[in-house]
């Protein structure tokens, strides 16, 4: 023990103790980021001053990147200028010049030389710039043949700026450069991004019943008196909140929408942002802006600048994409070479809506691919749309927030891109294209640097279970601006993630169609949706890289019975089932090994102590009067067409195991209008898709999350039925079915009942959202029972989950099809898949429930 003999060391003591509290106490924000991780890693300082912005812990591995990119995109810093703000002394695109450098040694230019020009930035007062940061644009062009390429920039940080040039046409070629913002202007859009990210204002709408609220959201919100309903997505760790409603639960949001707008600037900092004055304004050259090439000389070497290590991926000819670094760009001028292309293939689009054109395009092209009505929000989605001859799917689904959309947009239809990706199976009939930039930009960028780690983890998880599948992505683009939309989406802010977005890909096996040179080579004004012969070109760049140029013999090959299946090399299992059935579960018990239980042979045997008749002691029969009341009527569809006009306008999913899975069968193959898509999933588990595009009906088969007792499927397409039902918008046109039993026979029944706590849960949800929502369960059914399936799949078992169910569901607005009855009473023998006349009446039963009798 230490005793302090002298009270002046008594107060050395506690006025250390009372540094180091207030010490912790105002870096509490800094210490808390910082969590342990290998030694070898050296963590970085915490980079952001915005203090109510949540971000979760990284990795000390993704907050080095995190730094190491955010370092990388640094923007020289400007000179402080007195306040209030005065344009005298920022830069001023009248006065500001730029010069076409002559060829070295006075020789003229060739195809293959790069063309240097020199930049001088003045400002309002005519004097030079004595430093960096303002952000340039410039392209080549010639109007005439369609020609353009995008130069390269680099800042000397002293006033003066090169532009560089690859020369790739013979024939005249003018410069032109474009101030697109001051370096004033982009101290105050990076004060913007730190100071207000919340300047975007995002609201909810709280529903349940006939009570409504509608409260704040945003990724940043700023912490009040009210609590906060926290909704960061559980995979990805990607943050969003809102305020909690006063009456309503946070799990009763709908809605969410854009509100508008609301940043602050300084006094006469609107100045900076004036179009024709200092924003995307042209410069003017001092000489001439034209330059004449001749063609490539083969004596003598390219002249090259010394100051930019890279070229352009590409540039236009005659209106043409021309690619210089990557493969050759082919042209899918008809829809019939389109279709050649992505004949067999699955193609996903997520993204914003510089993405969706992208849907639209090849839906508008593509007569043969046609669309179909998911009942969706016409601007985030999601779109699908098929072409049955070529067994070709395109489907369009917008990105997880934020999204500054005015629109009111179902909050359960935003899905985070990475989670998406891990959705998927992929292989080589999968092609998966994304872009996520636009609705970010108001944001600091750490938000997009986290959100593009999560997307990486996704792609590279999915690349290493199918490393055949082709990724696609989108880069930014220029886009006009006007003083109104400049603070929030900056062609500043655009580059910058643009720079991230190259960076954080690099390395791994994906294709980048580079829309930044694509819009700003082009001769068309810049675009947020670039116009539609850009659009066309980008179109071409994604299908070259689906169908690389190659001999037709070997892409023939290619594809020839890439999706057959050999029968022969199938398990026991899989080859017994029956004709007029996809490969079912019946014959389970060949699956099951002679070692697999301790039973004696004498303890269970058929026609013994095991499924056998019980005589009756006198008769068996009794007469049985009319009911004197009557009771719900099942009604009955004999045919396609009354079946059809039950199902018009509706969207089925059904969730289940096999005995669900029968249903779909049922419908598949009743209704000749209704047509399975071709998905090239497990043909046990799908999942499957059939629509009828006349009647807009679209038939749904997901099987259920494990235990599965199969033969061997993806894992990743094993989805549990309450995730599925939290990804549904609901409503009066949405029908659920589901059952899931037969798969537990073996388990605790703890674990059944929490199964059906977790879909109860999801169902009390979707009602809540979407209360005209119509929801089937399938309860369990006796079956046929031998030795080897008793012991797992036991009446007794599905006895016991069936009473479970019930109860489970009481009271909720769900309705039953009672296989147990409807399998007991019929005087065919028990089956665990029932046999086409009492899968006939079940069908009734549910068509009766979408379809009720009604009075004439």
């Amino acid at each position: 023990m230490v005793s302090f003999c002298c009270p002046k060391y008594a107060a050395i003591f506690v006025f250390l103790a009372v540094f180091v509290f207030f010490f912790v106490l105002f870096n509490t924000d800094v210490l808390e980021f910082q969590h342990k991780g290998s030694p070898t890693v050296p963590f970085p300082r915490r980079h952001f001053t915005h203090r109510f912005c949540s971000f979760e812990p990284l990795s000390p591995e993704d907050a080095l990147e995190e730094r190491l990119l955010l370092d990388s995109i640094a923007w020289p810093e400007t000179p402080s200028l007195p306040a209030p703000l005065s344009l005298e002394q920022t830069t001023d695109p009248a006065h500001s010049r730029f010069t076409v450098l002559p060829e070295r040694g006075g020789q003229q230019w060739h195809v293959g030389d790069q063309l240097e020009v020199m930049i001088k930035m003045y400002d309002f007062r005519g004097r030079p710039k004595k430093s960096g940061g303002d952000v340039l644009l410039a392209s080549l062009h010639n109007r005439a043949l369609g020609a353009g390429v995008a130069g390269k920039v680099l800042d000397h940080l002293n006033g003066s700026y090169s532009a560089v040039f690859s020369l790739l046409w013979e024939g005249s070629a003018q410069v032109a450069v474009t101030l697109v913002h001051p370096s004033e202007a982009v101290t105050v859009l990076k004060r913007l991004n730190r100071e207000q990210p919340d300047r975007i204002r995002f609201q909810s709408v709280f529903r349940s019943g006939s009570v409504s609220e509608t409260t704040t959201c945003n990724v940043c919100l700023r912490p009040t008196a009210q609590p906060q309903c926290n909704f960061t997505d559980l995979t990805t760790g990607e943050p969003w909140f809102c305020y909690k409603p006063k009456n309503l639960s946070c799990d009763t949001r709908t809605t969410s929408y854009m509100k508008g707008f609301k940043g602050k600037l300084e006094a006469n900092e609107d100045k900076l942002f004036k179009s024709d004055i200092n924003m995307k304004v042209s410069i003017r050259a001092s000489g001439s802006s034209n330059v004449t090439v001749l063609p490539k000389n083969e004596d003598q070497p390219e002249v090259k600048s010394n100051i930019v290590q890279s070229g352009p991926v590409g540039y236009y000819y005659k209106d043409v994409w021309q690619s210089v670094s990557g493969p050759t760009v082919r042209q899918f001028n008809s829809p019939s070479v389109i279709n050649q292309c992505l004949k067999g293939k699955v193609v996903h689009l997520y993204g914003d809506s510089t993405v969706r054109q992208w849907f639209f395009y090849l839906n508008q092209a593509l007569p043969d691919l046609k669309q179909f009505n998911l009942h969706s929000s016409v601007r985030v989605g999601p779109f699908m749309a098929l072409n049955y001859a070529d067994n070709i799917l395109v489907t369009y689904r917008f990105h997880g927030p934020p999204v500054c959309m005015s629109d009111s947009v179902p909050a359960i239809e935003l899905h985070y891109i990475a989670n998406e990706i891990d959705r998927l199976v992929g292989g080589a009939n999968t092609v998966v294209v994304f872009g996520i930039w636009a609705h970010l930009s108001s944001f600091p960028t750490e938000l997009y640097i986290r959100r593009l780690q999560n997307i990486r983890r996704a792609v590279v998880r999915l690349l290493d279970r199918a490393p055949d599948t082709l990724v696609i992505i989108r880069t930014a683009n220029p886009r006009a601006l006007t003083p109104f939309i400049v603070l929030t989406y900056s062609d500043w802010y655009s580059m910058q993630h643009d720079k991230v977005l190259r960076a954080m890909f690099k390395g791994l096996n994906v294709h980048l169609v580079d829309a930044w040179e694509m819009v700003l080579a082009h001769s068309l004004p810049n675009n947020l949706h670039p116009q539609p012969p850009i659009i066309k070109n980008m179109i071409n760049v994604i299908l070259s890289y689906i169908c690389p140029q190659k001999s037709t013999v070997l892409y023939e090959l290619l594809y020839e019975d890439v999706f057959k299946v050999d029968r022969s090399l199938l398990g026991t299992c899989q080859r017994s089932s029956r004709a007029n059935d996809l490969l079912s579960d019946d014959n389970m018990a060949a699956c099951l090994s002679s070692d697999e239980s301790d039973l004696d042979g004498n303890e269970l045997l058929c026609g013994i102590n095991m499924k056998v008749s019980i005589r009756a002691s006198g008769s068996s029969s009794v007469t049985v009067l009319p009911k004197n009341k009557g009771c719900v009527t099942v009604r009955q569809f004999n045919t396609p067409s009354v079946i059809n006009q039950c199902l018009k306008g509706k969207v089925v999913h059904l969730y289940g195991d096999s005995t669900v899975r029968q249903w779909f069968q049922y419908l598949n193959q009743a209704l000749p209008d209704l047509k399975q898509f071709n998905l090239h999933s497990s043909v046990r588990v799908g999942p499957f898709m059939a629509l009828n595009y006349a009647d807009n009906i679209l038939v749904t088969f997901q099987f259920h999350g494990p235990p599965l007792r199969s033969s061997s499927v993806p894992a990743i397409e094993l989805h549990y039925i309450a995730n599925e039902v939290e990804r549904l918008v609901g409503g009066a046109n949405t029908v659920v079915v589901f059952g899931v039993w037969a798969h537990f026979g073996t388990f605790p029944t703890e674990l059944y009942i929490r199964r059906l706590q977790n879909i109860r849960r999801a169902v009390v949800r979707l009602l809540d959202r979407a209360p005209d929502t119509l929801v089937i369960i399938r309860t369990g059914n006796p079956k046929a029972v031998t030795p080897a399936v008793a012991l797992s799949n036991s009446d007794w078992y599905s006895l016991q989950c069936d009473k479970v169910l019930r109860a489970m569901f009481k009271g909720l607005n769900v309705h039953l099809v009672d296989a147990w009855e409807m399998v007991l009473a019929h005087r065919l023998p028990h089956n665990l898949h029932p046999q086409p006349p009492i899968i006939k009446n079940m069908i009734n039963v549910i068509l009766s429930h979408i379809c009720p009798q009604k009075s004439s």
